[in-house]
């Protein structure tokens, strides 16, 4: 469990963040974790990281990161969502 940042890879180094390449996570996770434990992934790859196993954690909004949803694009280990949150982002729409 992580209690607060992780500031070396030694108190991290397992661990393997995929966040997609064109959203603001990324500046998020790089406040909070080492740029070598971040792995900017584009588009479908995203999800496919995790599955594949060049990740084991996501970071993204809840459609893409949600167990139904990786589940059905085929993954079949361990899952569990952190209880944590670590920054919540106004969303808007217009149609101006």
């Amino acid at each position: 469990m992580i209690t607060g940042t992780c500031s070396s890879l030694t108190m991290c180094g397992d661990l393997k963040i995929c966040v997609k390449a064109e959203t603001t996570h990324i500046q998020v996770m790089l406040g909070i974790f080492p740029s070598a434990n971040i792995i900017h992934l584009t588009g479908e790859e995203f999800k496919q990281g995790f599955i594949d196993g060049k990740c084991n954690v996501m970071v993204g909004e809840q459609s893409d990161i949600s167990e139904p949803s990786v589940r059905s694009d085929g993954y079949n280990g361990d899952f569990a969502h952190g209880e944590r949150v670590m920054s919540k982002e106004p969303l808007g729409e217009s149609s101006l």
